[in-house]
C-alpha cells in the first residue's frame, strides 16, 4: 500500500486548498473576494439581488464604502455583474476616500481624501486622477481659517476649470439659550467654497453661520441623530446646519441643500443672500408651499436637472430621516424629481422612485443621480416620457439602485452583506475608460513541475483598474529560462481576475493584455511558476539562501 510522507501531505493538503480557492466562492458564503494574481487586495463583494439585463444601461458604479468591519476601505469601481474593476487600496491613501466619479475634466475621476470626523463630517481634500489612477490635481480649501475640505461636495463645474467643495469647521459660540451650563460651547459651520482647480485661487465662499441661524437647526445637541454632536468641545460641535450638496445654476447663484435644517436653498451668486428655499418635514413651514403629496426630510444630492425663468427641475434624496415630533415616521427613503413654480411659489411632486426592498429612513447619506439629464430637461417642457435611468444610493444601509426614471421598474439592486455594516454615501454610474500604468499581475503554480508526462499548471492574472482588456495571451519558456517562447494559452477575460489551465510544465511565463482588435495593451513581468515541494526534500523544509520564512509562508 502506497503511503504518503508527512511533508508530501502536507503539500497535497495546500493543494487542495489552492484548487478549493480557485472556484468562485457563493456570494452567501464570503464577505471579500480575493484575488492568486493580488494577494494584497480584499474587496468586499458586491451582492446582485435583483437585476433586469434588458433595462441596466452600460458603465460602471463608483462607490467608496466605509464603516463598519471593512476590511479595505477605499474609493472603488465595479462593473454591471458586481464584478470589481478598481481597488484604490493603497493607491488614494491611507484615510478616508469618498464621493468617487467621473468628473467634468476632461476625462477624469474625482474623489475626496481625508479624515473621517466621528460625527458626520471630514478633514481633507479634493483629489483629481488622471486615465492612470495617477494624482493629475487636488483641491484645497482656501478663505477662512478653520475652515477645511470636507467629503461631501467636490464637484467640477466650467468644464473642469474651478470646483465647489464643501467646507466644515466649529466655531465658538453662546448656547446658554440651549441649556449649556457654562453659555459658551461650540457649533459646526458649514459651508462651500468655489476654488479655481489651476491656481487654487478662492472665488466664492459662503458660510451658514453668516445667513442661516442656529434656531432654524432640527437636531438639538446631544440628540438621537448621528453627527448631531453635543456642542461641549471643538471635537464635537453642535452640527446645527449639515450641508450636503452644493450645485450651481447658468445664471451663477447656487442650490444648497442641508440635512440638519431639512431645507433646500437657493443662494445668491455675489451677495450669499437667501433668494428662495424649499422646507421639508419638521422645518418652519415657509418657503414654496408642497403640493401633490409632495414630502421630504433631511434631503441629500439635490441636482439643478432643468432651468427657465419660471421654473427650476431638481433631483433629490429624500432620506425620510425621523426625528422626535415629526410626521416623517414610517416614511421610506426615496428618490424624487420636483418642480419648482417661482410664480405661484409652489413645489410639486413629478415622480418617485422608493426602495425595491422598502428600506426606512437612512440616517446618513444617500444619493439620486439621473443618467440622462439633458434628456430629462427635454422631456420634462415637452411632457415627454423621462428617458435613461437614475441611480439611487440607499445610504446607511450599504446598498444602491438602478432604476428606470419613467416607469420606476428596478433595473439592478446591489449592496454588501449586512456582516459587513458598511455604508455608502453616494453612489454614480457612469462610462469609463482607463489603462494603468501599473503592470498587469500574474502567478502560476505546478504540483509537480516537469517531473511526470502529466505535468500541468494553473495560472491566475488581473490588471487592476484596466477596463479595456478582452483576452489574456500567456507565453511561457519550458526550459525555465528567458526564451524561445511560446503562446501556450489565450483565454477571455472573465471579471477582475482569469484563470487558466495548461498541460504541461514552463518554468518562466509571462501574460499580455489584448484588447478587442487583439493589440497589445500590456503585459506582466516575466514570473518564475511556483513548484510545490521544489524546495523540500525532507522532513524539514530547507529555505533558499537569502529568502526569508515569510516568503515562503502560503
Amino acid at each position: 500500500m502506497t503511503t504518503i510522507s508527512g511533508m508530501n501531505y502536507f503539500w497535497a493538503i495546500i493543494a487542495c486548498v489552492l484548487l478549493a480557492e480557485s472556484r468562485p466562492h457563493k456570494k452567501t458564503e464570503a464577505l471579500y473576494s480575493t484575488f492568486h494574481s493580488r494577494p494584497d487586495l480584499r474587496a468586499p463583494i458586491l451582492h446582485i439581488y435583483e437585476k433586469n439585463a434588458d433595462l441596466v444601461q452600460p458603465g460602471y458604479f463608483f462607490l467608496t464604502p466605509y464603516g463598519g468591519s471593512l476590511a479595505q476601505q477605499t474609493a472603488y469601481i465595479y462593473d454591471n455583474d458586481g464584478e470589481l474593476v478598481w481597488s484604490g487600496f493603497g493607491a488614494v491613501g491611507p484615510r478616508t476616500s469618498q464621493n468617487l466619479h467621473v468628473c467634468g475634466y476632461i476625462p477624469h475621476l474625482c474623489l475626496f481624501q481625508g479624515e473621517q470626523q466621528s460625527n458626520g463630517w471630514s478633514r481633507g481634500h479634493g483629489v483629481i486622477l488622471d486615465v492612470s489612477y495617477r494624482v493629475a490635481a487636488s483641491v484645497e480649501a482656501g478663505g477662512s481659517d478653520g475652515m477645511l475640505a470636507d467629503m461631501h461636495v467636490l464637484k467640477m463645474i466650467d468644464g473642469g476649470e474651478s470646483a465647489i467643495i464643501s467646507t466644515y469647521g466649529p466655531r465658538r459660540w453662546d448656547m446658554t439659550a440651549l441649556g449649556h451650563e457654562s453659555g459658551v460651547g461650540w457649533i459646526l459651520e458649514s459651508g462651500f467654497q468655489e476654488i479655481d482647480v489651476m491656481t487654487g485661487a478662492l472665488l466664492f465662499e459662503w458660510a451658514s453661520l453668516d445667513h442661516i441661524p442656529p434656531e432654524e437647526g432640527l437636531v438639538a445637541p446631544s440628540s438621537s441623530r448621528t453627527g448631531r454632536g453635543t456642542g461641549r468641545s471643538s471635537d464635537d460641535p453642535w452640527d446645527y446646519f449639515h450641508l450636503n450638496s452644493v450645485d450651481k445654476m447658468s445664471d451663477g447663484d447656487y442650490i444648497v441643500s442641508a440635512s440638519h435644517t431639512s431645507t433646500i436653498y437657493r443662494v445668491e451668486g455675489k451677495t450669499g443672500e437667501i433668494v428662495w428655499r424649499v422646507e421639508g418635514v419638521g422645518s418652519g413651514g415657509g418657503g414654496y408651499a408642497k403640493l401633490d403629496g409632495l414630502e421630504f426630510s433631511f434631503p441629500q444630492d439635490v441636482r439643478i436637472l432643468h432651468e427657465a425663468d419660471d421654473e427650476t427641475t431638481l433631483s433629490i434624496f429624500d432620506n425620510a430621516a425621523n426625528q422626535p415630533g415629526d410626521s416623517s415616521a414610517g416614511r421610506h427613503a426615496s428618490g424624487k424629481i420636483i418642480q419648482l413654480n417661482h410664480t405661484d411659489h409652489t413645489a410639486r411632486l413629478l415622480r418617485s422612485y422608493p426602495s425595491p426592498r422598502r428600506k426606512l429612513g437612512s440616517s446618513q447619506g444617500g444619493s439620486m443621480q439621473p443618467l440622462d439629464p439633458g434628456g430629462v430637461s427635454t422631456s420634462l417642457d415637452a411632457e415627454l416620457p423621462l428617458p435613461g435611468n437614475a441611480i439611487i444610493c440607499w445610504g446607511d444601509v450599504g446598498s444602491f439602485s438602478e432604476v428606470d426614471a419613467e416607469t420606476g421598474e428596478v433595473a439592478l439592486d446591489a449592496g454588501f452583506d449586512n456582516r459587513l455594516d458598511a455604508m455608502l454615501y453616494r453612489v454614480y454610474k457612469s462610462n469609463w475608460t482607463a489603462r494603468p500604468l501599473t503592470l498587469p499581475a500574474l502567478w502560476t503554480y505546478s504540483l509537480n513541475g516537469s517531473e511526470t508526462g502529466s505535468s500541468s499548471m494553473t495560472g491566475y492574472v488581473s490588471w487592476n483598474g484596466a477596463t479595456e482588456v478582452r483576452t489574456w495571451k500567456l507565453h511561457g519558456s519550458a526550459d525555465g529560462s528567458n526564451g524561445p517562447w511560446i503562446i501556450v494559452d489565450e483565454v477571455s477575460k472573465k471579471g477582475f481576475e482569469t484563470a487558466f489551465r495548461v498541460d504541461g510544465y514552463y518554468g518562466r511565463t509571462y501574460a499580455e493584455a489584448l484588447d478587442e482588435e487583439g493589440n497589445v495593451l500590456g503585459s506582466s513581468k516575466v514570473t518564475e511558476t511556483f513548484v510545490f515541494g521544489a524546495y523540500f526534500d525532507s522532513a524539514e523544509p530547507q529555505f533558499p539562501e537569502n529568502r526569508s520564512r515569510r516568503a515562503w509562508r502560503l
